[in-house]
């Protein structure tokens, strides 16, 4: 069945009137910006909200170790693949090298091209067979024997390295991890050579990198970047350590640095999504949106279940006034990503652009309910509700309960927030304290937006509340309703 958004603006307004939602900046910032976090950087701006740490993701890496090790040969020298998954060959041991080998001369001799050719395979002459019987007489399958090799004692260096190799099948913190680096760093004290010394190497950066993600996660991001630098020391050709030093310089605001770090990972991997969608926020960020998108569009075809390449698209489509567009890519990203508080937040704020204000609401009460302490959504719901040129869906009593749960939460950029306030308050009639309110946020705020709350505070005195401009043409399209 199909129905039009408008028709059912006031029944969905009435479950939702008393919750309230949030994103970012003030409804007329559209501009992009980073945001500092502990754990990730994000791309956020009034209408266009990212959750935090959803802009830039780590690599993942599933496998225990990226090395595949082959039993030792004669000289105790090592096979090594890249692999990213663990290794499933036994690890190598002294007891020696068991296999199946085939030897041709371990045939009967009645197999031999040289036998009588009166005589069947069976022993017996050609006519002492029936015609029906010589059909079903099958060819024996060739002969085989075991072979077992020589033992082949291990000498300390390839001892260490099988430990290393054990212990990097069962690793999974960052003890087990700083275990696998110690023994292969005294393995190279040792004098590894070769392939051995490859494989340390190998093994090490894979170590390192897999605990400064640990590390990471834990909001370690000191320790995080010592560990992603140490790791492309060990293997310059360590992608994924390479890719993360890159979020890391993200993530500190080293944006160039983080550039070059994401286009050599996509030469070492140019089928790697995470490393376009990455690429695809720094281009936001310096307001290159067509490369933005087609970095985007890459990442989707390359995975078409990355989630965060679905809702940047959809975010740049958004800036680019291509509402259906961002609609439909927002509704993707949330199929995919269903639990995620960033997305809905940001399609409210797009549903609210295109004038959806009921369907926008309950975006922001959705996204609320998924993540309690979601400062973002607050303060967008919040400022929906005190500002929105439709009267039908003002409700400044919760908006600023919204408001100054957008501060309890410690929402980013606080002077916002308080702006979000001093419009509630405004607007539920309380001008001396929205006036207050404001002057508070001029002391914090940039100088490119003190002129703008000056100019509020002085409607404030005039007692005039301030309303955001209705929507010039409310779309009218219809959805599918599932």
């Amino acid at each position: 069945m199909k129905i039009s958004l408008l028709s059912c603006l006031n029944h969905t307004f009435c479950g939702i009137a008393c919750l309230v939602g949030a994103a970012t900046a003030g409804a007329d910032d559209n501009s992009f910006k980073f945001v500092g976090d502990d754990t990730a950087a994000v791309v956020e701006s009034s209408a266009h909200t990212a959750d935090k740490g959803e802009a830039f993701v780590f690599v993942e890496e599933a496998a225990a170790t990226p090395i595949s090790v082959s039993p030792p040969i004669q000289d105790n020298s090592w096979t090594i693949a890249s692999s990213e998954k663990p290794a499933n060959k036994t690890a190598p041991s002294s007891r020696g090298d068991i296999k199946l080998v085939s030897d041709e001369s371990y045939r009967p001799a009645l197999f031999n091209s040289e036998a009588d050719p009166e005589v069947t395979r069976s022993g017996m002459p050609k006519q002492a067979i029936p015609r029906t019987a010589m059909r079903t007489v099958a060819r024996p399958r060739t002969a085989i024997k075991l072979q077992v090799s020589k033992p082949t004692p291990l000498d300390t260096v390839g001892q260490l390295l099988v430990n290393a190799h054990a212990a990097s099948q069962i690793a999974a913190t960052t003890t087990d991890f700083s275990e696998v680096i110690d023994i292969g760093v005294e393995a190279i004290r040792l004098g590894a050579k070769g392939e051995n010394k490859q494989y340390a190497n190998q093994l090490i950066s894979w170590a390192l990198n897999r605990r400064g993600q640990l590390y990471s996660g834990d909001g370690k991001s000191d320790l995080a970047d010592a560990d992603f630098q140490e790791a492309l020391k060990f293997d310059r050709k360590n992608w994924r350590a390479l890719h993360n030093r890159g979020v890391s310089y993200a993530e500190s605001g080293q944006f160039a640095e983080a550039f070059d770090d994401f286009n050599l990972v996509l030469e070492l991997n140019p089928l790697f999504a995470k490393a376009y969608t990455n690429r695809a926020t720094l281009f936001v960020q310096a307001g290159d949106l067509n490369s933005a998108e087609q970095d985007y569009k890459q990442a989707c075809r390359l995975d078409s279940k990355l989630s965060s390449a679905r809702l940047g698209l959809a975010r740049v489509c958004h800036i680019g006034g291509r509402w259906e567009e961002a609609y439909t890519h927002f509704t993707a990203a949330a199929k995919l990503d269903p639990e995620n508080a960033g997305i809905l937040c940001s399609r409210g704020d797009l549903l609210a652009d295109m004038g959806h204000y009921a369907e926008a609401l309950a975006d922001y009460a959705e996204a609320i309910e998924i993540k309690p302490s979601f400062a973002h959504a607050y303060r967008n719901g919040a400022w929906l509700l005190a500002t929105c040129p439709d009267e039908n869906f003002r409700d400044p009593e919760n908006a600023v309960l919204g408001a100054r749960q957008a501060l309890e939460f410690e929402y980013g950029d606080k002077h916002v927030a308080l702006d979000t306030l001093a419009a509630a308050l405004a607007n539920a009639g309380d001008y001396d304290e929205a006036i207050k309110t404001l002057e508070a946020a001029v002391e914090t705020a940039p100088s490119a937006l003190r002129n703008d709350y000056v100019t509020r505070i002085k409607m404030y005195e005039s007692r005039t509340p301030y309303r955001t401009q209705p929507v010039a043409i409310v779309s009218q399209a219809f959805y599918e309703d599932e």
